[in-house]
């Protein structure tokens, strides 16, 4: 028998399959950050991930739970959890080295983040397209409590996960206009950090 006639195996065809699903969900993700939800058509991901159309609406069914799909997908939100199990002792060295992990996470998906970010202004909060970043401020509100009960930390876990995230957030989304492109961002993070936990009254 020929390698052409040869009959695929079970597991050969579920690792094309698997191929064909991260192919596509990288070119998602690409043209996604690029044009947003409009500007992403099935017929253009199916080329750039070099597929049938067919195939898309076989693995995903419809655009919008492919985009809703390369969305939690980009939103990592395991490794955030490897992040928090993994911090150093400390509440100080904890949110550095929290922080630090967390803005590279931003600014390696920062194109995203904005595409979705003005989507979601303007369509309004009926439905909101993209659920990794709540869940991460969930997680770091849980990680926070623990820091609350033990008399560390004051105030509500929750909006304290909130804070920080968005004084994180505001500076990789506004670091161009800040004139920060520095690739190590540790001492920008130290300086927030330092911000978030003794304000700026002196």
């Amino acid at each position: 028998m020929s390698i052409e006639e040869r009959v695929l195996s079970s597991h050969e065809i579920a690792s094309m399959q698997a191929d064909s699903r991260t192919r596509i969900l990288a070119a998602t993700r690409e043209l996604y950050s690029r044009a947003g939800t409009k500007g992403t058509t099935t017929r253009e991901v199916a080329e750039l991930a070099g597929v049938n159309e067919a195939t898309i609406f076989r693995h995903f069914g419809n655009k919008k739970t492919l985009l809703f799909a390369m969305l939690e997908e980009y939103s990592k939100i395991e490794e955030f959890r490897a992040v928090l199990a993994n911090v150093p002792a400390g509440l100080l060295p904890a949110l550095n080295h929290l922080g630090v992990a967390v803005v590279h996470k931003m600014i390696e998906k920062r194109a995203m983040i904005a595409v979705t970010a003005a989507e979601d202004a303007q369509n309004g909060q009926e439905e909101c397209a993209w659920q990794g970043p709540s869940t991460m401020v969930r997680e770091l509100a849980n990680f926070f409590q623990t820091y609350v009960d033990a008399g560390t930390m004051r105030g509500d876990a929750v909006f304290n996960a909130r804070c920080f995230m968005g004084i994180l957030y505001s500076y990789v989304m506004a670091r161009k206009l800040w004139g920060s492109e520095s690739p190590d961002p540790s001492s920008v993070v130290a300086s927030c950090v330092d911000l978030f936990l003794n304000g700026v009254q002196s």
